[in-house]
């Protein structure tokens, strides 16, 4: 009703239905699930240790958000967007389900978390590709 893209209106819909967004291993598929994740609150009974995915999750839906726009980007932000979504896929992360995580080098690959977490949250406040 807005215009739609070609007037500057873009919806969450309309970035999840073109060009789709993947989280880990599975497709966000509808404004809940993104909004879920966005919020940055894990499923209830969520074990402390795999908090750092979760985490990980909403800074990387935000900057894939961001890159869908499309917002600038550069090799730094393309990089941890893939580092972001293999270690989502290889830990088991599925948006919206709440079973443990089995990362396989439990320390590592929360470190690994917690750099690309800090990482895509530098590009989502355009401070990344400067």
């Amino acid at each position: 009703a807005n215009g739609g893209r070609q007037a500057g209106w873009i919806l969450l819909d309309d970035l999840l239905a073109d060009p789709g967004i993947m989280m880990g291993p599975d497709e966000v598929k509808t404004c809940q699930q993104a909004a879920a994740i966005l919020g940055g609150k894990p499923p209830e009974n969520t074990p402390e240790k795999d908090l750092h995915f979760y985490r990980l999750a909403a800074a990387l839906l935000t900057a894939q958000l961001n890159l869908a726009i499309p917002a600038e980007s550069c090799p730094a932000v393309e990089q941890a967007v893939q580092a972001g979504q293999l270690l989502l896929v290889s830990v088991g992360y599925h948006p919206g389900n709440a079973s443990a995580l089995s990362p396989q080098d439990p320390t590592k690959d929360s470190q690994l978390a917690d750099f690309l977490s800090g990482r895509l949250d530098q590009y989502n406040l355009g401070e990344l590709c400067r």
